[in-house]
């Protein structure tokens, strides 16, 4: 009787833990993933001799970037870029809006947790921090 009692136990943890590993979470809400809602937070300001330093940005009004799971953008940031396709774990490739859609950018990025670091093409080394707010 005991030991049925211990398989029953057994049973009800074994399926209540994999019902509670077996949910999944929307990969765009997620901390660690590039889909989202970004806000800029701070600016890389350098001269192009590669020093620097991040400056905050003011807090209003927000300046927020939306990645979408099909890669393409929205918002306040990257007016110009239609998509980013993700090349590797640094390196996004951007598609242009308009009359530059042939062109082929690549931007440097960096994502830890939920801030995301986006390095654009400039001889000044433009950089921007985001915190992900959805």
């Amino acid at each position: 009787m005991r030991s049925l009692k211990l398989f029953a136990a057994f049973l009800f943890l074994l399926t209540i833990s994999s019902s509670f590993f077996s949910c999944k979470k929307d990969p765009g809400t997620e901390r660690g993933t590039l889909p989202g809602t970004w806000k800029l937070t701070e600016v890389w300001s350098g001269i192009g001799n590669g020093t620097g330093n991040w400056g905050k940005v003011p807090e209003s009004p927000e300046v927020k970037l939306t990645i979408n799971q099909n890669g393409s953008v929205s918002g306040d940031m990257f007016t110009e870029v239609e998509s980013f396709t993700v090349v590797d774990s640094t390196h996004l490739q951007v598609q242009l809006k308009g009359a530059h859609t042939e062109q082929i950018i690549t931007f440097v990025y960096a994502l830890a947790g939920n801030t995301l670091e986006i390095e654009g093409v400039c001889f000044e080394g433009c950089r921007y921090r985001f915190v992900k707010v959805k």
